[in-house]
């Protein structure tokens, strides 16, 4: 083959060898090559198809891919309707029933029904009463329902401002508590007292320090009000003879305390005034839970009657002296 010059020109047809011939152009100093159109054709596809770009090895663009992921929204309480004042059942529990819708934007079928709550707390948060017996009444919409909620004050609950706070979560554990109204308890001053009656032994005329068999009185607080110290009395009578009314039991002769356990303690105590209401010092009777055991703190007090001094024989013949219709003992409260 003989050398071709710089500035010669080859003309041909280019199929497989088109490296070759590029190669040997590039050795040879050959300053154009002359091909034809599929020579062309075969170039372009090589070095950038038919937009004629050149490969270069550099990128000027590119993709990414994007993921969001959207959390679960909280449910809301939308709606909790007004509470009118309620008042406590004496030695018991009053039935207050209570409404409340929610709402949830990922549908009414994401809030789950049987965690429906209601929670009420006192103004300074001291007592809480948790209700978690609430049902579903019916769904509103596609994102809404209502509620209904029974919930019981007991008889000794404070009186005052409580703070009614609904509360559900949805399917995912996700609460809302987010509304709220208040519901005013009334006072109630109110006691019961226990036995109806008391009873003595027979005593002898001039006997002392006699006690009641059926001691102690209790007075149970069957209220809210706190009964503080020296606001129970008593209004005792003289008592009468069944036989011959001209003879009595003076009530002067008769004290009412609270201490019992030591010798005659119960008779160490505060003399009565004929009907006349008498405080009874030191004894208190707050609010309580009566059922829990005989104590103040559990809203009962106890009373104990003395018969510190028997008239003598000549003022005091052998028949049944009572205190009983107008004329029977009154514990009261303020």
């Amino acid at each position: 083959m003989s050398r071709l010059k710089k500035g010669n020109t080859v003309t041909g047809i280019v199929k497989g060898g088109t490296l070759i011939l590029l190669v040997f152009c590039l050795f040879t100093g050959i300053a154009s090559v002359t091909a034809s159109s599929s020579f062309i054709s075969v170039i372009k596809e090589m070095f950038g198809g038919s937009s004629g770009n050149l490969i270069t090895g550099r990128l000027t663009s590119g993709t990414t891919g994007l993921s969001i992921t959207v959390t679960n929204l909280p449910p809301n309480v939308t709606d909790v309707p007004e509470v009118p004042e309620q008042s406590i059942t004496e030695s018991g529990a009053t039935a207050v029933i209570l409404y409340f819708t929610a709402s949830d934007v990922d549908g009414v079928s994401n809030l789950n029904d049987s965690s429906a709550t209601i929670n009420l707390t006192t103004t300074d948060d001291s007592t809480v009463i948790l209700n978690d017996t609430c049902e579903v009444v019916a769904d509103l919409d596609s994102t809404s329902a209502n509620y209904t909620c029974t919930l019981y004050f007991q008889y000794f609950d404070v009186s005052g401002n409580w703070t009614i706070e609904p509360s559900i979560k949805d399917n995912s554990g996700a609460m809302a508590s987010n509304n709220s109204v208040n519901v005013s308890l009334a006072p109630t001053l109110a006691i019961q007292i226990t036995p109806s009656s008391l009873s003595f032994a027979s005593i002898a005329p001039g006997a002392d320090n006699a006690t009641a068999t059926d001691d102690p009185i209790l007075v149970n607080n069957t209220g809210n009000q706190n009964v503080t110290s020296g606001n129970v009395q008593v209004q005792a009578f003289s008592l009468i003879g069944g036989d011959d009314a001209t003879k009595n039991i003076p009530a002067a002769n008769f004290t009412v305390g609270n201490v019992t356990g030591g010798e005659n303690s119960e008779c160490v105590a505060t003399a009565m005034v004929n009907g006349t209401a008498t405080a009874i010092p030191s004894t208190f009777v707050p609010r309580g839970n009566n059922s829990v055991g005989v104590n103040p703190e559990n809203g009962i007090e106890e009373l104990y009657v003395c018969l510190v001094d028997a008239p003598t024989v000549d003022d005091l013949p052998s028949q049944t002296y009572s205190a009983t219709g107008a004329s029977a003992w009154v514990v009261s409260v303020s």
